[in-house]
């Protein structure tokens, strides 16, 4: 089929072509008449080819159309590109699948990552406020002890000092803690 989809008939119209204008160069009154003609006859020429190869072209297009091994062909390679996309498809939805799969391990992952944070943020902030509370018991135990202390009139006539100056003292002690 591929020489007549190509065929270049060798085919010479202008006999035909001739006949049909019913130009006569030989009875031309002057040169350009004559030219004239000749354009005529060469114009009518090519459409009959033209017409000529459309002709031959439409009996190759309908044999190509009628001919099973073309047809079987065809529905091979179109089954093959169906195949093709097909693959095509199942790799992008397992390409997606995969997609899907990590970001739901990274989505839990950040989940678990945050719930140990937020452990230890509230372990720590526990952590914190237990020794806050030691160190308050600390220092009221101090307070306590060194006001015991000033109360037993031995110990206070060791220190010659005043009750302010002793509590200040102490208070001075429990914020350096």
């Amino acid at each position: 089929y591929e020489y007549w989809t190509h065929f270049d008939s060798w085919r010479d119209f202008s006999y035909k072509a001739a006949e049909l204008t019913e130009h006569d160069t030989e009875t031309a009154d002057c040169r350009e008449e004559k030219r004239w003609m000749l354009k005529e006859i060469e114009r009518k020429s090519r459409s009959l080819k033209k017409d000529e190869m459309g002709r031959i072209n439409t009996l190759v297009e309908r044999a190509m159309a009628a001919d099973p091994r073309l047809k079987r062909f065809r529905n091979q390679e179109r089954l093959e590109k169906e195949g093709r996309e097909k693959e095509k498809q199942l790799q992008l939805e397992a390409e997606e699948k995969v997609r899907k799969e990590k970001e739901e391990v990274e989505k839990k992952e950040e989940a678990i990552r945050a719930i140990a944070e937020k452990k230890e943020k509230e372990s720590a902030k526990g952590k914190k406020e237990r020794e806050k509370k030691l160190l308050r018991k600390a220092k009221q135990s101090l307070r306590k002890l060194t006001m015991e202390a000033f109360a037993n009139p031995t110990v206070s006539a060791l220190w010659n000092t005043s009750l302010e100056t002793m509590n200040d003292d102490v208070e001075l002690l429990c914020t350096s803690l």
